[in-house]
């Protein structure tokens, strides 16, 4: 058994660690997950968590010391109420029947940080948003039903577990889908989608062709006019994209043998390799997850179009982690497990 390197730990002798909390997270108010049970059972990645290691220290706020911020930034907002409607729309196990847009609009935009004016109307954004999903339904492209936020977990011998969610599978699970909300539908290509999408054909055997949907946000090329009144731009949107659906809306395929699955599989095992490099060379403290401070890790795009910066550039300007503007984040549930029953937390 490896000798402890933690700078939290704490003997137990029920546990691993005083502060370990079930399936290997940290109950010390300095971590989110425990340093010890990575080193024994490797990090657990997700495609996400891969995308953030680009940048290794934005990897230890996010996932070792489990912050976030306390405000997202608005393209991540937008980008979440996005995906609660499509999960909504294409669930052929809906969760509330024959809700309109506009029932889902006000259901989900409390959950993401949105709220009413005094006029009762949203952020322009939200509206445009709004608008846009009106023509979504009326031209029918929420036709496609299936399993809306797909669980998967994938494991070989050899490599780390992988786990996360897919938008949507349907057709017996032979077809995925990804949507995307986004200013940059251009952005989407087999080049740029490759990682993810060779981490869904991984973890799901069964599908062989993936379809992805991008879905334009308008606001960056639809202005709201001065003095405009909030009504009148969401018509406005609203006719433009009944005008335009193929602007709108765009699906692109891909198929499983397009990707080479045993590359991004070695690509796996290096980024579980680098991060177990970085926790036993600082013993997991911050500091030993250098920070890669140029303009592209810093100012990077969202899946939902232009980011602005990192969520965590404040922390790495002032060297403080403000209460202010972080939170630490609650465990996400996982579970049950279909075989064991056991609800998993990361």
């Amino acid at each position: 058994m490896k000798s402890p390197i933690c700078i939290a730990y704490l003997s137990d002798p029920d546990k691993p660690c005083y502060h370990y909390i079930n399936p290997g997270l940290c109950a010390h108010p300095l971590l989110f997950r425990c340093i010890e049970f990575i080193r024994v059972k490797e990090p657990t990645l997700s495609y996400s968590s891969m995308q953030t290691f680009i940048c290794p220290r934005k990897f230890w706020l996010g996932h070792i010391g489990g912050y976030e911020a306390v405000e997202k930034p608005m393209p991540m907002r937008l980008g979440g109420l996005a995906s609660d409607i499509l999960d909504q729309l294409h669930s052929k196990i809906p969760l509330v029947d024959n809700a309109t847009i506009g029932d889902l609009v006000v259901g989900f935009s409390g959950k993401n940080g949105f709220t009413l004016d005094d006029e009762g109307f949203y952020p322009f954004q939200v509206e445009a948003l709004h608008s846009v999903f009106r023509a979504y339904i009326n031209l029918n492209k929420h036709a496609e039903k299936g399993t809306t936020q797909a669980k998967f977990s994938w494991h070989e011998d050899g490599y780390p577990e992988v786990i996360g969610f897919i938008d949507m599978l349907n057709y017996q699970d032979y077809i995925g889908w990804e949507f995307k909300y986004t200013q940059k539908d251009d952005a989407y290509t087999k080049f740029t989608l490759q990682d993810q999408l060779s981490t869904y054909f991984l973890a799901h055997p069964k599908v062989q062709r993936f379809t992805v949907r991008t879905i334009l946000n308008p606001v960056g090329t639809i202005k709201l006019s001065k003095n405009e009144k909030i009504d009148i731009y969401r018509d406005r949107v609203y006719q433009d994209a009944l005008a335009r659906p193929r602007h709108y809306f765009k699906d692109q395929s891909y198929f499983r043998n397009e990707f080479d699955l045993e590359q991004h599989k070695a690509k796996i095992r290096g980024i579980a390799d680098d991060i177990l490099r970085y926790i036993e060379k600082g013993q997991g403290d911050m500091n030993a997850f250098y920070q890669k401070n140029t303009p592209y890790t810093c100012f990077l795009q969202s899946g939902n179009g232009p980011a602005g910066h990192c969520e965590f550039l404040k922390a790495c300007e002032t060297g403080v982690i403000s209460e202010t503007l972080y939170k630490r984040r609650e465990g996400k549930v996982y579970g049950p497990d279909p075989e064991t029953g056991k609800v998993r937390i990361e």
